[in-house]
């Protein structure tokens, strides 16, 4: 019984860990940034926010340096545009 009990709780906590959402994660774009950054940070940005966009998810945030220009912006369902 007890062997039961334990198998459940080690199922429950194996299955919390799967499917968990994961942390959220800040994007960088920087029109002047060379092509091929991971966007992680602001060293490694993306030259376009397009690139930002495709690679975001639920609940990141993608930081824009000034002097990058939208020229013309398509907003999809889901997501939040905030600018500070």
């Amino acid at each position: 019984m007890k062997t039961k009990g334990i198998m459940a709780v080690l199922a429950a906590g194996l299955a919390t860990a799967l499917f968990a959402t994961s942390p959220s994660v800040t994007w960088y774009v920087d029109s002047s940034a060379s092509s091929g950054g991971s966007g992680l940070s602001s060293a490694s940005a993306f030259p376009t926010i397009t690139e930002a966009v495709a690679v975001a998810a639920s609940g990141d945030t993608i930081r824009i340096a000034a002097g990058a220009v939208v020229l013309r912006m398509e907003v999809v369902s889901g997501f939040v545009i905030m600018v500070r």
